[in-house]
């Protein structure tokens, strides 16, 4: 998130403001769904904020916590190999419900 504030400070202006090496970019952590979060981009100037969330829907359901449940399962793992996984590589918890996405995966398939 560091080096994403970084870039966007030096490259980008307030749409708001107009102001330069004005922007900086977090995470509402209060909103996140499994490895899904909501990124807030706010101008440290007028605070005015925009945020998305960092990845799509598809059926309801976060994409990419999707896609970690089948591709733990193609390579016949569980929820417990996801959560080694997800702590080694320093991302966000995975999804509490893991095996629902299973579920919804086996639908969209």
């Amino acid at each position: 998130m560091n080096i994403i504030s970084q870039l966007l400070k030096n490259i980008a202006k307030c749409k708001f403001c107009n102001q330069l090496d004005s922007l900086v970019i977090s995470e509402d952590s209060g909103s996140r769904r499994g490895l899904c979060v909501n990124l807030v981009l706010q101008c440290i100037y007028c605070g005015q904020a925009t945020s998305a969330m960092s990845y799509d829907m598809t059926n309801g359901s976060d994409d990419i916590n999707i896609r970690l449940a089948y591709g733990m399962r193609c390579i016949g793992k569980s929820n417990s190999a996801a959560k080694t996984f997800i702590a080694v590589m320093n991302l966000p918890p995975p999804p509490a419900k893991f095996e629902c996405y299973n579920d919804i995966y086996s639908c969209v398939a």
